[in-house]
């Protein structure tokens, strides 16, 4: 747990470009979803992937940003008891990036008429070409 903290902490403070390569960001939050799933499911809550097949390409660093995302799925999933975690992801053409969020609707403290919580991540934000 700790390396990933570490881990995370170096990406946001690197100053180098990161190695980009074209991605398949439905296969990748599909993986990250899935091994959720198997090592932390839980009964009451409906586990969901949206997006658009047709546009799922994006240019990021693979092994980076799943360690992102994983890290904001088991977030959502540590503080969701009861309805549902999903990840979405759509592609902003005209900005040239692609919008992942991950929304869960039973978050603590917050009563079930509240919004719900979304954490937004931009896949290109070191340097995108």
């Amino acid at each position: 747990m700790m390396n990933s903290v570490l881990e995370i902490a170096q990406l946001d403070s690197n100053k180098e470009d990161l190695p980009l390569s074209p991605v398949n960001i439905h296969l990748l939050c599909s993986c990250e979803m899935e091994q959720l799933k198997r090592l932390n499911s839980k009964p009451d809550i409906d586990y969901q992937i949206e997006g658009d097949r047709n546009k799922d390409i994006a240019f990021t660093n693979s092994s980076h940003f799943s360690l992102i995302l994983a890290h904001l799925l088991n977030n959502a999933n540590k503080f969701t008891e009861r309805g549902s975690i999903v990840l979405s992801y759509k592609a902003e053409e005209e900005q040239n990036r692609m919008i992942v969020s991950i929304t869960d609707d039973d978050r603590v403290g917050n009563p079930a008429s509240g919004l719900p919580h979304i954490a937004a991540l931009p896949l290109c934000r070191y340097r995108c070409k």
